[in-house]
């Protein structure tokens, strides 16, 4: 298992964005579209996710969490879009943690 602290929403030009917003766009991305384990991934992780709020934790499968890592890690972004996004991209690729945070 693989646990993620969940960042503070961010401002992304004027429209905030959540971390869960930001998990469903990832999971539409084409590596969650190939094949049926990417897809029931996809389902999992966005279960997991609904109604998690800011400082909660998001606790997923290490495979699940690996998959995940690896779209937030290559996905294409709008530069000055990736930069306000760092931090739920640092959050999933970065810190996340294999023992539950206290």
């Amino acid at each position: 298992m693989k646990y993620i602290r969940i960042p503070e929403d961010v401002d992304a030009d004027g429209v905030t964005v959540t971390f869960v917003e930001f998990v469903q766009q990832v999971i539409n991305e084409k590596p969650f579209g190939e094949g049926r384990r990417a897809l029931r991934a996809a389902d999992r992780i966005e279960e997991l996710a609904t109604g998690r709020r800011a400082g909660d934790v998001l606790g997923l499968e290490d495979a699940d969490h690996e998959l995940l890592a690896r779209v937030v890690d290559t996905m294409s972004y709008l530069p000055r879009m990736a930069r306000r996004l760092r931090t739920f991209q640092d959050a999933i690729c970065d810190h996340a943690l294999s023992k539950m945070p206290e």
